[in-house]
C-alpha cells in the first residue's frame, strides 16, 4: 500500500513513502530495520526534524536506523552557491536532529537526468520503495503533471501532521492521499539512476 505525504507531514511504513508535490520541500525518509519513517519537509533546515526525531524513535517500529534518505529539487530549495555543499550542510542538520550516524543519500530532482523541468512552478512526484526481501530501497519519481492522485476524508491513516509548534496531530482536516499512481499514457515513473544521486558517510 504506501503512504503519501503532503507538506508538514509525516509517517511510517514498511515498504513505501510517497511524496506528491515536491516544489522547493524536501522529502526525508529514515531507513530502519523495520521500515521506512518519512518527513515531507516544508522549508530549509526546518527545526521540525527534532519532533520527527521524536516521533521516530518512540514508534513501535522504530528500529536499528540503517540509512538517511533527502531528495529534493536543488534549483529550488537552495539559492546560488555550491548546491552540493547546501544539500550536505542540510542533511547534516538533519541528521543531528535525529541523532543519526551512517549514509546519507539523495537525489536532485532538478538534475537534467529526472526529466522533471526545472523551471517555473513544476513540481515533481517521488518515491522510496523498500524491497520486502533485501530490504534495499529504489527511489523512483515523475513530474507531478504525470502522476494521478487520490485522497480521501476520515480514513484510518498513520499519517500524522507537524504543526507550527511542533505538536505533532493528525491530518489537516483528516484528509490525506490514498494512492498515486501514473496517468494513463503517460510515462511512468522512472528510477533514478546516476546522474543527480549522491551519497555521503556521516560519522
Amino acid at each position: 500500500m504506501g503512504i503519501y505525504l503532503k507538506e508538514n507531514e509525516i509517517g511510517f511504513d514498511v515498504k513505501k513513502v510517497g511524496f506528491p508535490g515536491l516544489g522547493s520541500c524536501m522529502g526525508i525518509v529514515l531507513q530502519t530495520d523495520h521500515g521506512l519513517f518519512g518527513f515531507h519537509s516544508f522549508g530549509n533546515n526546518n527545526p521540525k526534524g527534532g519532533t520527527f526525531g521524536t516521533y521516530c524513535q518512540t514508534h513501535a517500529h522504530y528500529g536499528t536506523p540503517v540509512h538517511l534518505y533527502g531528495s529534493c529539487r536543488w534549483e529550488k530549495r537552495y539559492a546560488g552557491g555550491n548546491k552540493f555543499l547546501s544539500w550536505v550542510e542540510e542533511m547534516k542538520f538533519i541528521a543531528l536532529q535525529l541523532n543519526y550516524g551512517g549514509t546519507v543519500s539523495g537525489f536532485d530532482i532538478s538534475n537534467k537526468a529526472s526529466g522533471v523541468a526545472t523551471v517555473g512552478n513544476n513540481s515533481a512526484y517521488l518515491e522510496y520503495k523498500r524491497d520486502s526481501t533485501n530490504s534495499q530501497v529504489s527511489i523512483r519519481f515523475a513530474d507531478s503533471d504525470a502522476v494521478t492522485t487520490t485522497s480521501q476524508e476520515g480514513v484510518a491513516t498513520p499519517v500524522r501532521v507537524i504543526r507550527p509548534n511542533n505538536e505533532v496531530a493528525t491530518p489537516y482536516k483528516s484528509r490525506v492521499v490514498a494512492s498515486a499512481k501514473p496517468k494513463v499514457g503517460g510515462p511512468g515513473f522512472a528510477n533514478v539512476g546516476d546522474d543527480g544521486f549522491y551519497s555521503i558517510r556521516l560519522p
